[in-house]
C-alpha cells in the first residue's frame, strides 16, 4: 500500500476518521477522545501505514504547532488571578509528588539528572483537552470541577515553565547553561503578553469591522506561534502568557472564550487524532516493567499529591482521595514535550527511553484517566448538572431569581443595569441600550401572553445576541395580550445582522412555554441551574 504524505489528503482523513471514531466511542459509552486516538493509531505509519512518517513528522507539523499553541491558550483562559490563591496549593502539591517519585526513581535506574528531571516534568502534567472534553460530555458542574480545571491549568503552567528552562539547559553552552534557560524563558514571557496586550487593545476595532472574535484571536494565536518558532523559543509558554493576559482582562475575556468554545472540538479531535498517528503499539511491549513503574508512580504520586492538596483547601472533606483521579489524564502537553525534544535532541538511548515512557504511558493514561474522571464526576454528583446556553446565549449566570419592580419600565430599567453588569458592557453604553429596548416596547408591548414578556431592542456595536432572563414571582404587568402579569421576562439586544436569528429564537421561546409544566417548573425553581435545566429539558 502507498502511504500518503500530502498534507491536504492527510488533514481531510484526519477530520473524516477523527469524527468516525470520536462518534463510534460515544456510542459504546467511552470519551470520544479514545475514538480519535484510536483512529489516528489505525491510520498512522505504525498500523495500517495510510499516514507515511514524512506526513507524521513533518507535513502536519505546522498543524500540530498551531494546535499545540491553542491548547496552551486554552490552559490559560481557566487561570484568572484571582483564583490562584485558592488552586495554588493543589497545583503545587501534584507537581511536587509526581514530578518528585518519577524523578526520583528514575534518577536511581539511570543516573541522568536531566533526563530525570525532564521525565518527572512530563509525568507531572495533565491533559487539559481531556477534561475539558470530559467536562463538556458529561455536562459536569460543581466545586470540585471548579477546582479541577484551574488546577489543571496551573499545573500545566509550572511544568511548561520549568520544561522551557531546563530544554534551555540541553542547547546551552556549559558557561551559560543557566542564563541560557532564564532568556528562553523571560522571551517567551515578553512575547506573549506583548501580543496579549496588543489583541486586547485591538478589540475595540475589530468590533468595529465586525470581524468574528473567533478568527481574529486564531490569527493573533498562529502570528504568536510564528513569531515564536522563527525565534527558536517556547510557543506553548508564549501561549499560556498570551492566554493569562486575556483571560484577566474583563472587556475581552468572556467574548474570547466563549469564541474558542466553538472551535475547541474541532481542534482537539485533530490535536488527538494525530496524536494517535504518533503511537506505535511495539512501544507497549518494550520495557514493559519500566512502562509500569512510570504508570503507577505516576498514579500514586496524583492521588496522593491531590489529597494533601485537598485536605489543605478544604475540598470536598470526606472524599480528598477523589481529587487526584480527576489528574490522571496526560495527553496534550506530554506529547507537545516529547516533539519538542525530538527537534532539540537527547541522546539517542535517552531518547528511546523517553519516547516508549511517554508514549505508552500517554495510551494508557488516556485509556484509564478518561474513564476515570468520568467516574469521578459521578460519584461526587457533579454530572449532569451543567447544560448549554438556551437560545445559544442565556446561561446559568444570566439568570436573575426574583427581580422586583412596579410596571415593566421599571423591570427594564433594572434588566439593562444588570445585563451590562454581567456582560462587561461599559455602563456609558447603558443609557443607549435602554433607550433601545424601550423604543421597542413603546412601538407594541412585548408581553405574549402564557406568563411571558420579550422586551428586546436593535443595536449597532454588538457581533452577537446577548440576554438575560428574569423570573417575578409577583408578576409584572407588560400589558399582555391574554391580560396577565408577566412572571417570565427575557430581554435580548440584537445586532441588526442577527434579526433573522432572533427570530428563530422567538420560535424556540413559545415552543417551550407552549409546554404546560413549564411555568410551574419555573416557579418551583431555587436556583439558576435548575431554572437551566428546566428550560433546556423543555428545549429537546
Amino acid at each position: 500500500m502507498v502511504s500518503i504524505s500530502n498534507p491536504i489528503l492527510g488533514f481531510a482523513l484526519i477530520v473524516i476518521f477523527g469524527y468516525l471514531g470520536g462518534l463510534l466511542a460515544k456510542r459504546c459509552n467511552f470519551p470520544s477522545i479514545i475514538g480519535n486516538l484510536s483512529a489516528g493509531l489505525v491510520l498512522g505509519p505504525f498500523c495500517m501505514k495510510i499516514f507515511s512518517h514524512e506526513l507524521i513528522e513533518s507535513g502536519l507539523s505546522p498543524l500540530n504547532s498551531i494546535a499545540f499553541g491553542f491548547i496552551a491558550f486554552s490552559i490559560a483562559l481557566h487561570l484568572k488571578i484571582e483564583e490562584f490563591k485558592k488552586i495554588c496549593i493543589l497545583a503545587f502539591s501534584d507537581v511536587l509528588l509526581t514530578g518528585f517519585s518519577i524523578s526520583l526513581i528514575f534518577f536511581l535506574i539511570t543516573d541522568s539528572i536531566l533526563f530525570s528531571l525532564l521525565l518527572g516534568i512530563t509525568a507531572a502534567t495533565t491533559a487539559p483537552a481531556a477534561s475539558l472534553a470530559i467536562v463538556h460530555e458529561t455536562r459536569a458542574k460543581g466545586p470540585l470541577v471548579s477546582a479541577l480545571l484551574p488546577t489543571i491549568a496551573l499545573n500545566n503552567v509550572i511544568c511548561t515553565i520549568l520544561f522551557t528552562f531546563i530544554v534551555g539547559l540541553l542547547s546551552a553552552s556549559e558557561s551559560k547553561i543557566f542564563y541560557s534557560g532564564l532568556i528562553q524563558l523571560l522571551i517567551a514571557l515578553l512575547l506573549g503578553i506583548s501580543i496579549g496586550i496588543l489583541f486586547c487593545f485591538s478589540m475595540r476595532f475589530i468590533k468595529k469591522l465586525k470581524i468574528e472574535t473567533v478568527w481574529a484571536a486564531l490569527f493573533s494565536l498562529m502570528i504568536l506561534v510564528g513569531i515564536a518558532k522563527q525565534l527558536n523559543i517556547s510557543s506553548l509558554f508564549a501561549s499560556i502568557c498570551m492566554g493569562l493576559v486575556i483571560t484577566n482582562t474583563k472587556e475581552v475575556a468572556d467574548e474570547v472564550f466563549e469564541a474558542f468554545n466553538k472551535i475547541e472540538s474541532f481542534i482537539y479531535l485533530l490535536f488527538f487524532t494525530m496524536a494517535g498517528a504518533h503511537l506505535d503499539p511495539s512501544f507497549i511491549t518494550q520495557k514493559w516493567k519500566l512502562i509500569i513503574l512510570f504508570v503507577a508512580t505516576r498514579a500514586i504520586g496524583k492521588v496522593i499529591g491531590g489529597y494533601i492538596g485537598a485536605f489543605f483547601t478544604g475540598l470536598y472533606k470526606n472524599k480528598k482521595a477523589l481529587f487526584g483521579i480527576g489528574l490522571l489524564p496526560q495527553a496534550g502537553l506530554a506529547l507537545a514535550f516529547l516533539l519538542l525534544l525530538e527537534e532539540k535532541g537527547l541522546p539517542p538511548y535517552a531518547m528511546e527511553t523517553y519516547s516508549t515512557l511517554v508514549l505508552s504511558a500517554v495510551v494508557l493514561n488516556e485509556f484509564l484517566g478518561s474513564i476515570t474522571t468520568k467516574i469521578l464526576f459521578r460519584l461526587t454528583k457533579e454530572e449532569g448538572k451543567a447544560y448549554p446556553a438556551i437560545f445559544g446565549f442565556i446561561r446559568a449566570e444570566d439568570i436573575v431569581m426574583g427581580i422586583d419592580a412596579e410596571d415593566k419600565w421599571e423591570a427594564i430599567a433594572k434588566l439593562v443595569h444588570q445585563l451590562c453588569i454581567k456582560k462587561n458592557i461599559p455602563f456609558s453604553q447603558e443609557g443607549q441600550l435602554l433607550e433601545a429596548v424601550i423604543k421597542r416596547e413603546m412601538s407594541m408591548t412585548t408581553g405574549i401572553g402564557r406568563s411571558l414578556a420579550i422586551p428586546h431592542g436593535i443595536v449597532q456595536k454588538q457581533q452577537n445576541i446577548t440576554g438575560i432572563f428574569a423570573i417575578s414571582y409577583k408578576g409584572i404587568d407588560f400589558g399582555s395580550m391574554d391580560g396577565k402579569p408577566a412572571h417570565f421576562i427575557i430581554l435580548s439586544l440584537i445586532p441588526e445582522h442577527k434579526v433573522a436569528e432572533h427570530l428563530k429564537y422567538l420560535t424556540q421561546l413559545s415552543k417551550i412555554f407552549s409546554k404546560p409544566f413549564v411555568s410551574s417548573a419555573l416557579m418551583e425553581a431555587r436556583t439558576e441551574e435548575e431554572v437551566l435545566r428546566i428550560l433546556w429539558e423543555a428545549q429537546q
